[in-house]
């Protein structure tokens, strides 16, 4: 049986996940930055991505993955584009970083385009697109990771991680338009959730070991088979593929870090080398932020 709820105040929570990075040798700051995060996310009802990842985020970094210790630097910044460099450091504050640095130049020219490389995983992407709609602007978010885990269409081998993508607008009066989904028919997290609590899930959402559609989200945590969104070839599943190396390109390629199955999560070291490529599980992720006044009637 699955242990029983706990409520915990997000005040209480947000200084947990304070303590625990800061333990990690995270500056105060960008520990409190990656908490609000986190618990917001919470808050959200997306449990898959706040405070459930903090077990990971311990793990990746005793593993050498992230080093918490980082401080993310803008390495380029050129009229309406910028490229930040997170250092190998934790995703969320780069993110912020960067956002910030769209959303400033999309104030000044009308567009701002900010690329991540050598980065790690952010929590929830609609995080960061919601930025621009304090602004009244419309913000774009995508990111990919070297950890894959969608598997073609007609394929049987992971090629990307599941390259998420969010897009928020905002609607004057109205409540604003926030979409966050993956390129997946469901983000890993998810899983991570229904094996928490013992649920099973539609058939379609992954494959088991042996490549066969399962229930079990266990089976499919083991396995790391995820099937593009859409599921199967019938349902459409080419399009989520497609967008999932959209997401690549915009995320990883454009960015100068890792994309595809570059990385060998097995031996954790990239398959190919290029001029900034990184040998460490690192994402690339892109930011955007657009217009100066809210969309709809007023």
């Amino acid at each position: 049986m699955a242990d029983a709820a706990v409520t915990v105040s997000a005040p209480a929570l947000t200084a947990y996940i304070v303590s625990v990075l800061e333990a990690l040798r995270m500056a105060p700051r960008n520990a409190a930055i990656s908490a609000d995060l986190m618990v917001r996310t919470d808050l959200r009802g997306v449990d898959s991505h706040g405070i459930g990842m903090l077990p990971k985020y311990v793990e990746w970094t005793r593993a050498g993955f992230i080093r918490p210790e980082a401080e993310p630097t803008v390495v380029r910044d050129d009229l309406a584009t910028a490229l930040v460099d997170g250092q190998r450091g934790l995703g969320h504050p780069a993110s912020v970083l960067a956002m910030e640095l769209a959303i400033a130049k999309a104030a000044a020219y009308g567009v701002g385009v900010v690329a991540v490389r050598n980065s790690n995983h952010f929590g929830a992407c609609a995080n960061y697109s919601m930025m621009a709609l304090e602004r009244g602007m419309i913000g774009f978010a995508v990111t990919n990771s070297p950890f894959v885990a969608m598997v073609p269409t007609f394929a049987r081998k992971p090629m990307m991680g599941t390259n998420p993508l969010s897009l928020a607008a905002p609607a004057a009066r109205h409540t604003p338009f926030v979409l966050d989904m993956a390129t997946t028919t469901v983000a890993v997290g998810k899983l991570t959730v229904a094996s928490r609590w013992n649920k099973p899930i539609p058939e379609g959402w992954g494959l088991d070991q042996q490549g066969r559609p399962t229930s079990d989200p266990r089976e499919i945590l083991a396995s790391r088979l995820l099937s593009p969104l859409g599921g199967s070839r019938e349902l459409g599943s080419h399009k989520g593929y497609g967008l999932g190396v959209m997401v690549d390109i915009l995320a990883g390629v454009l960015s100068g870090g890792i994309y595809g199955n570059l990385l060998d999560r097995r031996e954790h070291r990239p398959l190919l080398r290029g001029e900034r490529r990184q040998a460490v599980p690192a994402a690339g992720r892109l930011h955007g932020g657009h217009g100066r006044h809210a969309a709809g009637p007023e």
